[in-house]
């Protein structure tokens, strides 16, 4: 815009970080408050599924849950009631598959069920009935995978019509824990109080690293090509492995109960969260973690399970005796500048003022020049911040930062 032979502009620069939830508001969804255990969804962060362990009443067997709008609403399906443990999700949100325990103990065996239509209808798979602790999916749904507690792992090439059991160099009476697929299901990865066992080529064979011995494992999560995998120890720190899990390196020392992990498909947003303790959220691979916080849901609380959408933008978390949150991200705020007589009139909410953003001016572009913060002369008219400019100062640039 030019005025009096004078260019005034300005740039809007910004990193959503710090107090707001790292760029997300926190709201509490419309979901009963059960024993949330497993949740799942399409890539594209609408559709998602939720298992409880039990009903309402904390005595009867759990449910499950679906909802189309990216958890902000729940609908019961028709899912028979059941000790869900586990559930997974195809990439379009179509096909899932849910496993149980007979019984929230170990030896009482319960079924693995199967939806092709969102979650309208169930069928119980053809694979006996078992401790199921986990379950995963390839992203079109045809490679699943089931590990039993104190049993073995299973997997069907077939969408869930036949299942055999892994037994190559993988143990069929451990007490399995978690596991974690590669789009294409080639890449397979499983916890278990002990280690981690990995197989690159669909459960035919397995290996055991040496660096995830001795260590109680718990949630693991991968990226959609299988090489970024991150996994938690109860009771310890987070661990990574950027070469499909040959070899592990400590992420983070925080000795919490990691409980649920999460991860967008490249692998940069890793999503945490730990039992009786807090959610956490890394954008940047897991370099730097930034605590979830929100007057909507209590700190700490005994999160279970947790959801991330393919890119990292919808985040969904439900805990143990509570209910399941969502996030949204923190509106990104704009500079809007005016003339007046003259000065040139530059305005942004004031909720972003109160959310941290700082406004800064430069005379010229240059990719080592320093912004500088402008403290002085700002006001508040309504439910705007403003700043005004002389038309006839020389040139300047203007962005809000955080």
């Amino acid at each position: 815009m030019t005025k009096s032979g004078r260019l005034l502009k300005f740039a809007l620069s910004f990193l959503l970080l710090g107090a707001s939830a790292h760029g997300q508001i926190w709201n509490q969804s419309d979901a009963t408050n059960l024993d949330w255990q497993s949740m799942a969804g399409s890539l594209d962060g609408t559709k998602l599924v939720a298992v409880s362990v039990y009903d309402a009443s904390n005595v009867d067997p759990g449910l499950i849950y679906t909802s189309t709008n990216g958890g902000q609403n729940w609908n019961l399906t028709s899912a028979p009631g059941n000790y869900w443990f586990s559930v997974a999700s195809s990439a379009d949100g179509v096909r899932l598959v849910a496993g149980a325990n007979g019984d929230p103990g170990p030896g009482y065996p319960g079924p693995i069920c199967l939806s092709t239509n969102g979650g309208s209808t169930w069928q119980t798979s053809s694979v006996p009935a078992n401790t199921w602790q986990a379950v995963a999916s390839s992203t079109n749904g045809q490679i699943l995978v089931g590990a039993a507690f104190g049993d073995g792992i299973y997997i069907s090439t077939n969408f869930g019509v036949n299942w055999n059991l892994a037994t190559n160099n993988v143990p069929t009476n451990i007490d399995w824990i978690s596991l974690a697929v590669s789009g294409d299901g080639s890449k397979i990865f499983a916890t278990y109080i002990g280690g981690i066992y990995v197989s690159t080529n669909t459960g035919a064979t397995w290996t055991l690293p040496a660096t995830t011995l001795g260590s109680f494992w718990l949630p693991i999560a991968c990226s959609q090509d299988g090489r970024t995998v991150f996994a938690g120890i109860f009771g310890g720190g987070l661990y990574a492995s950027t070469n499909s899990g040959t070899t592990w390196n400590q992420n983070t020392n925080a000795t919490v109960n990691w409980q649920c992990l999460a991860m967008s498909t490249n692998g940069s947003t890793v999503f945490a969260g730990a039992n009786g303790d807090s959610l956490y959220l890394s954008t940047d691979g897991g370099a730097s973690w930034n605590l979830q916080s929100s007057a909507s849901f209590p700190t700490p609380n005994s999160w279970q399970c947790n959801y991330c959408s393919a890119n990292g933008a919808s985040l969904v978390a439900g805990a143990t005796g509570d209910y399941i949150y969502f996030a949204v991200p923190v509106p990104v705020p704009t500079l809007q500048i005016q003339t007046a007589a003259s000065h040139a009139v530059i305005s942004w909410p004031a909720s972003a003022t109160a959310d941290g953003f700082q406004l800064q001016t430069i005379a010229v572009l240059q990719p080592a020049a320093s912004w500088t913060n402008i403290t002085a002369g700002i006001t508040q008219i309504g439910t705007n911040s403003v700043y005004t400019n002389s038309l006839t100062a020389p040139r300047a640039f203007f962005r809000l930062k955080k």
